[in-house]
């Protein structure tokens, strides 16, 4: 008896793979799952290293402080992004700038200073325009890694036996 791994099921979704306005959802869990990563990286080394806060309700608080404000960057922009070519019906680079300016907003928000949020959001939005700019073009601004040691290396099978395709047997059979 063989057993078939279909590689279909494991297929990741791209976020380029429909256009801005389309699949919101998906282009939010896939913008949502490395901002999350970050952000819980970001606050354990704020944690263990600069504010090394006493007791558990401190350290809670200090996680939230750090990383809610990742988490709503991404969710500004991928939302706002999404909307504007929504509403606009057009696929161009002013819906990521839009969405860098709301990211923006949110850091300005989270720093409670309208300045910082007003130059964070035109700092956020040039990126975010490089970046469309960038997809158009079809240049790659990360290639993928090659290497197993990477902060994206949660996909690769680290078990001693792996699923061999097809219908290949390990030796002659006894019988």
């Amino acid at each position: 008896m063989a057993f078939v791994d279909d590689d279909t099921s494991k297929q990741k979704y791209d976020y380029f793979s429909k256009p801005d306005g389309e699949e919101v959802l998906q282009k939010f869990w896939c913008a949502i799952k490395p901002a999350t990563t970050a952000a819980l990286t970001l606050s354990t080394i704020d944690v263990l290293l600069k504010s090394k806060p006493q007791g558990y309700g401190n350290i809670i608080a200090r996680y939230a402080f750090i990383s809610f404000p990742v988490i709503g960057c991404t969710t500004a922009f991928v939302l706002t992004s999404n909307a504007a070519a929504a509403l606009r019906n057009k696929q161009d680079r002013l819906n990521w700038v839009l969405g860098g300016f709301a990211a923006g907003g949110v850091i300005g928000v989270w720093r409670r200073k309208p300045h910082i949020g007003l130059l964070s959001g035109i700092a956020l939005g040039l990126l975010a325009y490089g970046k469309k700019y960038a997809v158009d073009v079809g240049y790659v601004m990360f290639p993928p890694s090659r290497s197993h040691y990477s902060l994206r290396s949660g996909g690769y099978d680290y078990t001693i036996c792996k699923n061999i395709p097809g219908n290949y047997t390990t030796g002659p059979s006894k019988q």
